[in-house]
């Protein structure tokens, strides 16, 4: 059984993509995946702004942001308040204060335990949904849009989107409880071999209610 975050909820998958032309978003997937659930969440959509999807939402983290590694809360709580941020090189951000405090929409998992249990929490609030991967070689960003499960509930997959896969739209990771750290976490084997990467954290935001008229068939009142 297959739970789609936008079947349930309207909208669409986001994938924002890096470019291998430009030199300015090699360590950019975290600014990427924020800005899929910018997009979905609609927070992506301030009035006043012209911004129409995930990939002019990621431009801007791109003109506004070092090329370095980063976190999606960070990248999120920018376009909230504004707030200076290690990496900021240009002002800007500041979308949604003062009506709103990110901190009163943003959630998180850091229990590996959990993770799968919280990814299903969170897509039923509804949240989008970033999570955060860990392989031997280094740590990756990526949304996540659903999962699959069997009859009895036990968990199998996840679907995501993904910045540096050239595949525009989801793809389908089956899950194990084994891997290259502790067994009883989250692994998937990923599209490029041999990396394996650990479900380590998950980050979500809740919707959006007071975006103004944006391209989605988003259900939430």
């Amino acid at each position: 059984m297959d739970y789609l975050l936008f079947d349930h909820w309207g909208g669409k998958f986001h994938d924002a993509k890096k470019t291998a032309e430009n030199t300015e978003d090699d360590l950019m997937c975290w600014a990427a995946a924020a800005s899929n659930i910018l997009a979905w969440t609609r927070w992506g959509f301030p009035k006043n702004q012209n911004f129409r999807n995930e990939d002019q939402i990621f431009e801007h983290y791109l003109n506004h942001w070092a090329d370095v590694a980063g976190f999606p809360q960070r990248a999120w709580q920018w376009w909230f308040d504004g707030a200076s941020q290690e990496g900021v090189t240009t002002q800007g951000g500041g979308f949604w204060a003062p009506d709103h405090c990110f901190l009163n929409h943003y959630h998180a998992q850091w229990d590996r335990s959990k993770a799968l249990a919280s990814i299903d929490d969170f897509l039923h609030r509804p949240c989008g949904v970033v999570l955060g991967l860990i392989s031997q070689d280094g740590g990756h960003y990526v949304s996540c849009w659903g999962y699959r499960c069997d009859s009895q509930g036990h968990y199998l997959g996840i679907y995501t989107t993904d910045s540096d896969d050239v595949l525009k739209g989801m793809r389908y990771y089956e899950l194990t409880r084994h891997g290259w750290s502790f067994d009883g976490w989250w692994y998937f084997q990923y599209h490029r071999d041999p990396i394996q990467f650990l479900i380590g954290e998950i980050h979500a935001l809740d919707c959006c209610v007071d975006a103004p008229s944006m391209p989605s068939n988003l259900r939430i009142q």
